[in-house]
């Protein structure tokens, strides 16, 4: 299986290797609005919820438990 995160961590990595700094808001929004239908409600929760600002590692944990929970119950 093809993870997102792992797409993402990939293109960040390069990004830094070109010296391109991304705001950590920046990147949370980066890697959630490109994701499949199957995460609709990781994403409506991610971006709609009420908070002031998302946090890249708490989003970034939160996609690590749903891939984990999905190979557990699929």
């Amino acid at each position: 299986m093809n993870r997102p995160l792992d797409d993402f961590n990939s293109i960040t990595i390069d990004y830094d290797s070109m010296k391109i700094k991304i705001k950590d808001e920046d990147k949370t929004i980066l890697l959630v609005v490109p994701l499949s239908p199957s995460y609709r409600q990781f994403k409506d929760i991610t971006l709609y919820s009420n908070h002031e600002t998302i946090s890249f590692n708490d989003v970034k944990a939160n996609l690590l438990s749903k891939e984990q929970f999905d190979r557990n119950t699929g």
